[in-house]
């Protein structure tokens, strides 16, 4: 053993650039270390604000939502929907439309010249591509869950208003 303690854990930022990030993991992984015993991809903290903003919403709204819709470029990424599901703890539904601002765009238009009936006729039309199942055991999602919190808390009021 050479003295260095064992490397448990490598963190990727993916920030959207899954190339950039393979090419990351890569050089990581090519550098004289004991491996790690795992690899952990992240998506820019974007899972732990998106539990963030939907904890907000049920307490708000007294309601618990039992699955989360995703949809938009980032929907397409497979790893950041399990993640997802498993930082919520609920299955995440990816759309099979996962680029919806011009569809949705098409169906108010549609609404308004009486092509479609009412937004009922409309949201009958939503198709899932596939279900995120969550993996992880509670005891994971909160303990990784609280090392958001704090790191949130810690970036909290670094920036000084002169």
């Amino acid at each position: 053993m050479s003295g260095r303690a064992e490397l448990l854990s490598i963190i990727v930022p993916v920030y959207n650039e899954v190339a950039t990030s393979r090419a990351l993991i890569d050089r990581l992984l090519a550098i004289d270390l004991p491996l790690p015993r795992e690899i952990l991809v992240v998506n820019d903290g974007s899972t732990d604000g998106t539990r963030d903003v939907l904890d907000a919403i049920e307490a708000d709204a007294a309601v618990h939502l039992e699955s989360l819709r995703a949809d938009g470029g980032a929907a397409s990424n497979d790893l950041l929907m399990q993640i997802q599901a498993d930082v919520l703890g609920r299955p995440v539904v990816r759309s099979a439309v996962t680029e919806t601002t011009a569809l949705g765009a098409a169906y108010l238009a549609g609404l308004g010249v009486g092509l479609w009936s009412g937004l009922d006729e409309i949201a009958q039309r939503w198709r899932a591509d596939r279900t995120f199942e969550p993996r992880w055991p509670a005891s994971m999602r909160e303990e990784r869950y609280g090392c958001w919190r704090r790191a949130v808390e810690r970036a909290q009021g670094w920036i000084r208003e002169d």
